[in-house]
This record gives structure tokens, C-alpha cells and sequence, in this order.
């Protein structure tokens, strides 16, 4: 969830930073041709191509995650895991549901699951997330992760064991 809001919120910051920026270059070329000063005159057009160009494309970016969010919402905090469920849930029509699953999966913002077509399962075939340890190598002092309690150091081969 988190990764799909960072996208979200960045959509929004850039398409409101574009907005107020095309609204501020209108005026900055009138200003800027009055005045002669050609570096302004320069930025206050690109402020306004940008805000008329590529602003209306970030802000239906971030209208279009508001669905797949709720969608994800849904699975990961209503436990909804059929797209009937789903549908009913957010008066939306199943497809546009499944279709919603089908990019939260391709993204990997839906992880854990698998999908039909019509219902959501856990996937039990996902191997066990071993936890990872930070520590120092004792024989050469290079900084390694290892992802048991004990490993190689990939820098002098040595046998290292983590201690808890």
C-alpha cells in the first residue's frame, strides 16, 4: 500500500507544482517581455508549455490510482478476496475489478496472492521470508548482510556466524 500512495502523492505534488507554475508563467512572459529580460522570458515559457502539456497528464495519473487503491485497500484491510465482494464493495463492475487486481499484481503492489480471474488466494507456496542480520566480518571487518545465523563473507570466505 505504501508504494502505491508514494506514487500517488508524487503524481500529485508534480501536477500541483505544474499548476501553480503555468499560472505563474503567463504573467512572468507579459513581465519579462516588457522588461527584456530573456533568461525569465525563457523559464516563464517553459513553465507554461510544461503546465499545458505534461500538468493534465499527471493529474489524470493520480485521478486513475484512486480506484486501485480502494481496490487494495479491500484486500489488505476489509480481508474482501472475490471480485464479486470487491465489486459490491466499491459499486464498481467486476471487470473493472479484476482489471484493477491484475495491474496491482503486475506491479507488485498486490504480493502474496494468487488470482483466478475471480477470487484471491494466499499462496502458500511462497517460500518462508528467512529474516537477514547485519554484522562484521571477525577474520577481515567488511561490513556483510547474511540471511541465516551463519554465512561466507564474500570478501575473504570466511565461515562467519551471526551472534543474537
Amino acid at each position: 500500500m505504501k508504494e502505491l500512495k508514494k506514487k500517488r502523492n508524487t503524481y500529485f505534488a508534480v501536477a500541483l507544482i505544474l499548476s501553480v507554475l503555468a499560472v505563474t508563467g503567463v504573467p512572468g512572459i507579459i513581465f519579462s517581455a516588457i522588461h527584456g529580460q530573456a533568461l525569465t522570458l525563457t523559464l516563464s515559457i517553459i513553465f507554461v508549455v510544461a503546465g499545458f502539456y505534461v500538468m493534465p497528464i499527471l493529474w489524470v495519473k493520480f485521478g486513475e490510482l484512486k480506484t486501485p487503491m480502494r481496490v487494495l485497500e479491500a484486500v489488505e484491510q476489509e480481508n474482501l478476496y472475490s471480485t464479486e465482494e470487491i465489486a459490491s464493495q466499491l459499486q464498481i463492475k467486476e471487470k473493472i475489478v479484476v482489471d484493477h487486481i491484475n495491474y496491482l499484481i503486475r506491479n507488485r503492489y498486490l504480493q502474496g496472492y494468487k488470482f483466478d480471474g475471480k477470487t484471491l488466494t494466499i499462496n502458500e507456496n511462497l517460500k518462508q521470508v528467512r529474516s537477514q542480520a547485519s554484522t562484521k566480518c571477525p577474520y577481515c571487518g567488511a561490513s556483510i548482510t547474511l540471511s541465516s545465523t551463519s554465512g561466507v563473507c564474500p570478501y575473504c570466505n570466511s565461515t562467519v556466524n551471526v551472534k543474537k
